[in-house]
């Protein structure tokens, strides 16, 4: 059997476009597992902020138990009256603005 320079173009051809579908779907596959990539990431760090959430709201939770508790609050007096310091020299500190 003998190839003129016709089927060796075609040949040619034939390879360069097996060799072309290869490529695309390999860029393809590539891009899916970027994609995925940074949506486990984006995950991963929405994870990482709900459990530092929890964490926050854990030791909020306990240090109100632990002054319920706590032998202190039981010396605790609610306040009766709130007086305010007016603008003026105060034991030596001026509270005006300069």
């Amino acid at each position: 059997m003998k190839f003129g320079p016709t089927a060796a173009k075609l040949f040619g051809f034939g390879v360069l476009a097996i060799l072309a579908v290869v490529m695309l779907s390999q860029a393809g596959g590539n891009t899916t597992n970027a994609y995925q990539q940074n949506q486990l990431r984006q995950q991963t760090s929405q994870a990482d902020q709900d459990i530092q959430n929890l964490q926050l709201e854990a030791q909020r939770a306990q240090s109100i138990q632990q002054i319920q508790s706590s032998p202190v609050k039981a010396q605790m007096q609610p306040v009766q009256s709130v007086g305010y310091v007016e603008q003026g020299a105060v034991a030596g500190v001026s509270t005006t603005r300069p």
